[in-house]
């Protein structure tokens, strides 16, 4: 149970790397506005479809997996919970046993408990298809957002230069 709890719950760092990573996202957002920003006010440019979609993405990869990993994490409060729970009944069940006190219909009552609660936390940690996308997504997003405004800028520039030649 103590493996159990070490591996289910975030800790320190978890907090401290989801919070570093929230505050990157935000900074890059406000950058991404700036540039649009700059872009539309200095520039006379309308707003750039590339910087405006790493906006988007950048928003979305600030949100989705933060809400993702807040449900996973309930889950594995709940299942930790539970396997708690079993482990109390199986305990009483041992010292009811050795002190002779269990009759054979609590035994198999204790049993059938078990049981459930065990399908209970089997299914409850089964990955939802959705928290798989999420994470490829984050991925494919993470990607999207180094990306996109790497290419908006450069053929905003390379569009102005040769229009100024």
């Amino acid at each position: 149970m103590n493996r159990a709890e070490r591996l289910a719950t975030m800790g320190a760092i978890g907090y401290t790397g989801w919070a570093v990573a929230e505050l990157a996202l935000l900074v890059l957002a406000l950058t991404l506005l700036s540039a649009l920003w700059v872009l539309r006010d200095r520039c006379g440019r309308d707003y750039n479809p590339w910087l405006l979609s790493a906006l988007v993405l950048t928003v979305a990869l600030a949100v989705v997996p933060l809400l993702t990993t807040t449900a996973t994490q309930r889950h594995l409060d709940d299942a930790r919970a539970t396997l708690t729970e079993i482990r109390t009944v199986a305990e009483q069940t041992k010292r009811e046993t050795n002190t002779g006190l269990a009759r054979r219909k609590g035994l198999e009552d204790a049993q059938t408990l078990v049981s459930t609660r065990s399908n209970h936390v089997r299914d409850e940690l089964e990955a939802h298809a959705w928290q798989d996308a999420v994470y490829y997504g984050a991925l494919g997003g993470g990607t999207l957002v180094a990306v996109l405004p790497t290419v908006g800028i450069g053929r905003r520039l390379n569009a102005d230069y040769w229009r100024a030649r």
